[in-house]
């Protein structure tokens, strides 16, 4: 495993632990907090590689590079336990769609 990976598993798991911290004691709203962290990392890293895609910004290979392989190991990362069954928007108006 790479420096570069090695970096984004501690950050990821820094980012995770602070959701889970300020999301109380509620196992369901730790589980939401944390997606929609997630669902921010796609949006970041999908968002240069789209950008660059359209050419709303200068294709950098290096960026784009970085970008796929952040976010190749997130879509890789099992998140089964960030979907309990009674987590959704009917139980969490306004914090889950």
């Amino acid at each position: 495993m790479g420096i570069l990976c090695r970096m984004f598993l501690i950050a990821s798991v820094l980012v995770m632990g602070t959701v889970a911290s300020q999301a109380g004691n509620d196992p369901n709203e730790q589980a939401i907090k944390a997606r929609r962290a997630l669902m921010q990392l796609h949006s970041w890293y999908g968002g240069t590689l789209f950008a660059m895609a359209k050419g709303d910004i200068d294709y950098d290979a290096e960026t784009a590079a970085r970008a796929a392989i952040n976010l190749q190991m997130i879509v890789g990362a099992d998140g089964a336990n960030m979907w309990p069954a009674d987590s959704h928007s009917q139980n969490y108006p306004g914090q889950t769609r």
